[in-house]
């Protein structure tokens, strides 16, 4: 089940960026139409840190949401962040 949330969140991620959705160094995330998107924020349990993310709709129209720590890892390092083992930390 986790390795078919992985290939979605990889997908989202493809998708986001042929749509042209940037991101900057900062954390960021610019929309195709050059303006800064609002992030919201997802706490994963009570006590954890909490992951900003933003939202796009996928190939199939269904609003998803991506966290920003992945999407700038991608940005940075591209397909090796989706390797076994690989975690990107959000600091």
């Amino acid at each position: 089940m986790k390795e078919l949330k992985e290939n979605k969140s990889r997908q989202w991620i493809y998708t986001a960026v042929e749509k042209g959705y940037k991101v900057t160094k900062e954390g960021k995330i610019i929309s195709p139409s050059g303006r800064k998107r609002v992030l919201s924020d997802n706490i994963r349990h009570k006590g954890a840190s909490v992951y900003k993310r933003f939202g796009i709709r996928d190939a199939e129209g269904k609003n998803v949401n991506i966290d920003v720590h992945r999407f700038q890892g991608y940005a940075k390092f591209g397909d090796s962040i989706f390797g076994k083992g690989i975690h990107v930390r959000h600091l």
